[in-house]
C-alpha cells in the first residue's frame, strides 16, 4: 500500500494556475486569461483589473470577491478549452482541501464527471489524469488510474459516471461536472437534465462541493437555457455564476477565417458552434413538467370500453424503427389514451400487422390511420386481416401542431409503464425548427441515429383523431341548440320535426 503523502500547503486557485511547478505552464499567457478569471472567481478569490473586465464581459455582472460560487456554468462554443479548464478545477478540488472530517470511516469521496456519452466524459477525465501524471508535485497523490477512474491516496476518486439520476445518488462529492448539458435531454436516455441536476445537488451538500457545468449552447430549451435566462447578468443568483462566450473569447488561437467560413456556410449552426449563441431556429416543442403532469400513475393500459375509439399507427419496415400503435377516445372534454404499443425491431411486418389488426378489432375501431410509408403495402396487409388502413392527410409536423393545444390545455390523459414513459421521453425531446429560407416550422426528433419518435408520432395522431371527434360532438351540440332556437321561433316543440329549411339555413 502506498504511503499517503503529506498534504500540500493550502494554496489559492490563482497560485495553482500560475505556479509553473503546478499548472502554471498549461494556463500561461493571454489565451487563458478568460478561464483564469472564471476559475479564480469561482473560488471567491480577488481578481486584478484586467481579469475583472474580462469577468464582466463573460458574465454580464461586476465581480465581488469573497464569495465562492456553489455552481459554475460556462456556456461556450467548441474549441474554447472547456474540458481542459474544468479538468484543472477537478484537480484543484481533489487535493487542495482535507475532507477527512466530513467522511465516514472507510468512505471515499467521488468527483463525478457526467456527460451524454462516455467519449465526451473521457476528455475531462484524460486532462485530469494528465495533470496527476505529468506534474511532479501532484504525482504522489496518484494511487492508480484505470479506464474510468483516477484513485487518489487522499480518499478521493475521480470517476466517469453514466449521466443518470439513479447512479449519481448516494455519493459524497466535492465536485460534480456536467459536460455538454445541452445534449443530455435527448430521447434514448431516460435521464433528463433536470432530474440529473436534482439528484446531483444533495451529493454536494456534505463537503460544501461545487457543481461545474460546461456546454456548448444549442436550442432555447432545457435546463441550460433556463439557467442562463434566469441567472446570467447582474440580477442572477450571486452563488450561481453563469458565463457565456464565443470560441475566440476563451481561445484566441483559433483562426478567425475558420469561423468566418462557417458563418457564411451556415449562419444558424455557426451561432452555436463558434459564436456562443443559442439557436433561434430550434426550440423545445413542449415542456417536460407539463407532459409529466399528464401521466396517470400506474395506468398501463385501459381495456376496451363503450367508447368511440380511434387508432393511429406509425409503421416501419422492421429494420431500425419500431412499429407503434396508439388507441384513444374522447370523454367529455378529455382525450384518454387507452392503448400504446410498440413492436421493436427487428420484426416481421406481416406478423406485426396481424397483431395490431386484432388489437384494433378488440377496441371496435372502424379503421386505423397512418402515414404513406411503403405506399399501399400496409394498406393491403391490414385489409388481409380484416382492418381498414387509411392514409393520414396531415404530415408529422401538422399532427404535432394539432395535438399541442390539447396537451397544453391539460386535456389529455397519458399512460404510465414502459411504453408510456418512453413516449414521454420522445415527446419531450421534440424540437421545433424554423427553416431559414421559407420560415416554415417543422417539428421533429433531434438529429442523430439514436433518436426516434415512433411512439410520439402514434400518440400525436391519436390525439388529433380524438380531437376531431370532440370537435364533431361540439359542432353537433351547437347545431342542435341552433335548431332548437329555430323550433321555438317557429312555435314547434322539441318532439316535433324540424322543417328542412331550418336545418339547411
Amino acid at each position: 500500500m502506498s504511503k499517503r503523502p503529506p498534504p500540500l500547503p493550502k494554496i489559492t486557485m490563482r497560485r495553482f494556475l500560475e505556479d509553473p511547478l503546478l499548472l502554471g505552464k498549461q494556463f500561461a499567457g493571454k489565451t487563458w486569461l478568460g478561464w483564469r478569471a472564471l476559475l479564480i472567481a469561482s473560488q471567491g478569490e480577488p481578481l486584478n483589473e484586467l481579469e475583472g473586465e474580462f469577468f464582466k464581459e463573460l458574465t454580464g455582472r461586476d465581480y465581488i470577491a469573497g464569495m465562492r460560487c456553489d455552481e459554475l456554468w460556462v456556456i461556450a462554443s467548441r474549441r474554447a478549452g472547456k474540458s481542459r479548464a474544468i479538468a484543472a478545477l477537478a484537480t484543484f478540488r481533489s487535493i487542495m482541501f482535507n475532507y477527512d472530517d466530513f467522511l465516514a470511516p472507510s468512505e471515499r469521496a467521488v468527483i463525478a464527471i457526467l456527460s451524454a456519452t462516455q467519449v465526451q466524459s473521457g476528455k475531462v477525465f484524460e486532462y485530469t489524469a494528465g495533470n496527476f501524471d505529468s506534474v511532479k508535485l501532484l504525482k504522489p497523490f496518484l494511487a492508480n488510474i484505470t479506464r474510468g477512474e483516477i484513485r487518489l491516496t487522499n480518499r478521493i476518486d475521480i470517476q466517469i459516471r453514466t449521466a443518470s439520476y439513479k447512479t449519481i445518488r448516494g455519493i459524497t462529492s466535492p465536485l460534480v461536472v456536467l459536460d455538454e448539458l445541452a445534449f443530455f435531454d435527448l430521447e434514448g436516455s431516460a435521464n433528463p437534465d433536470k432530474q440529473i441536476y436534482d439528484a446531483v445537488v444533495p451529493s454536494l451538500a456534505s463537503l460544501h462541493g461545487q457543481l461545474a457545468v460546461i456546454s456548448s449552447p444549442f436550442g432555447k430549451r432545457g435546463l441550460l437555457w433556463d439557467t442562463y435566462r434566469e441567472n446570467y447578468g447582474p440580477d442572477g443568483d450571486p452563488q450561481i455564476l453563469v458565463a457565456k462566450a464565443s470560441t475566440r473569447q476563451l481561445n484566441s488561437t483559433i483562426d478567425q477565417r475558420i469561423i468566418d467560413r462557417a458563418v457564411k456556410k451556415d449562419p444558424c449552426a455557426a451561432r452555436t458552434e463558434w459564436l456562443g449563441e443559442f439557436r433561434d431556429d430550434i426550440e423545445a416543442f413542449i415542456s417536460r413538467d407539463l407532459v409529466e403532469s399528464l401521466v396517470i400513475p400506474g395506468r398501463i393500459e385501459l381495456p376496451p370500453g363503450a367508447h368511440d375509439h380511434v387508432a393511429f399507427c406509425d409503421p416501419s419496415g422492421g429494420g431500425s424503427d419500431g412499429f407503434t400503435l396508439c388507441i384513444a377516445h374522447a370523454e367529455g372534454e378529455e382525450i384518454v389514451i387507452d392503448c400504446l404499443r410498440e413492436i421493436p425491431p427487428p420484426f416481421n411486418p406481416e406478423h406485426a400487422v396481424r397483431e395490431y389488426a386484432k388489437t384494433i378489432d378488440d377496441y371496435h375501431c372502424i379503421e386505423v390511420v397512418g402515414d404513406r410509408y411503403s405506399g399501399t403495402v400496409y394498406e393491403q396487409m391490414f385489409a388481409k386481416f380484416g382492418a381498414t388502413y387509411r392514409f393520414s392527410d396531415l404530415s408529422k409536423s401538422e399532427l404535432y401542431s394539432g395535438a399541442l393545444p390539447m396537451l397544453n390545455a391539460r386535456h389529455v390523459e397519458l399512460l404510465d409503464g414502459a411504453a408510456g414513459r418512453k413516449c414521454v421521453e420522445q415527446l419531450c425531446a421534440l424540437e421545433r425548427r424554423v427553416a431559414r429560407a421559407s420560415s416554415r416550422e417543422s417539428i421533429d426528433h433531434p438529429q442523430g441515429a439514436a433518436n426516434h419518435d415512433d411512439l410520439s408520432n402514434a400518440l400525436a395522431g391519436a390525439i388529433v383523431l380524438a380531437s376531431a371527434k370532440l370537435s364533431a360532438v361540439a359542432t353537433w351540440a351547437a347545431f342542435g341548440e341552433r335548431a332548437h332556437q329555430f323550433m321555438r321561433q317557429a312555435g314547434l316543440t322539441r318532439t316535433e320535426s324540424v322543417p328542412t329549411r331550418f336545418i339547411v339555413g
